[in-house]
């Protein structure tokens, strides 16, 4: 009881110099939505997600007009706090029954593919001198959920802002090509709605 109301009085704390922040990443948030929402056709559609379109105005914004002084703490504290609840809730709609109805050989093979991404995730980074930080970003990313995964491990490896947003620019580049490359192979091959949700 006691560690969370510290919690509390700790998120108490950081809002009001994170305002200003907090602004810029709604105003990021909301233009990403739009744009999403401008995007013709159910392929592309969901082709394209916000989260690509929103790290794409991240990286103009960053680059060409440069980020004022008192909109880190926002951009902080929405990395920190504001991701981790919105996984925290994206779990809460996750029943057991779920889990369970999902069958026992695809957990088996979700466990495999966990794994063998995190290994060749390790591996790859020794290969290329990867910094072990960043290659386990990229790894829990490619293996378990994307951006949520990475930005969840972050703190607990201590990992630096940049290593963070080249982790998750690069498993929403790789996301975009598998979404767009993935169907057309599996219509090439002819496998099944199920055969194919396993192989992707």
């Amino acid at each position: 009881k006691m560690a969370l109301i510290n919690e509390l009085k700790k998120i108490l704390r950081e809002l009001p110099p994170a305002i200003p922040g907090l602004i810029l990443v709604l105003i990021v948030a909301m233009v990403a939505r739009f744009l999403q929402s401008l995007i013709p056709g159910p392929v592309l559609n969901k082709a394209i997600s916000e989260i690509l379109i929103a790290v794409l105005i991240g990286l103009l914004v960053r680059n060409v007009f440069g980020l004022i002084t008192n909109t880190q703490a926002g951009i902080t504290f929405s990395l920190h706090r504001l991701l981790r609840l919105g996984i925290i809730l994206l779990g809460l709609r996750l029943s057991l029954q779920d889990v369970i109805a999902t069958g026992l050989s695809s957990l088996i093979l979700i466990v495999a593919c966990i794994t063998l991404a995190l290994t060749l995730a390790f591996a790859a980074g020794r290969v290329f001198k990867i910094p072990v930080r960043l290659a386990t970003l990229i790894g829990v990313g490619t293996a378990i959920c994307g951006n949520s995964a990475i930005v969840a491990t972050a703190p607990t490896i201590e990992a630096k802002e940049d290593e963070v947003g080249f982790a998750v620019a690069t498993i929403t580049l790789f996301g975009l090509v598998a979404v767009i490359l993935y169907p057309i192979i599996g219509q090439a091959l002819h496998l099944s709605d199920h055969v194919f949700g396993l192989w992707s």
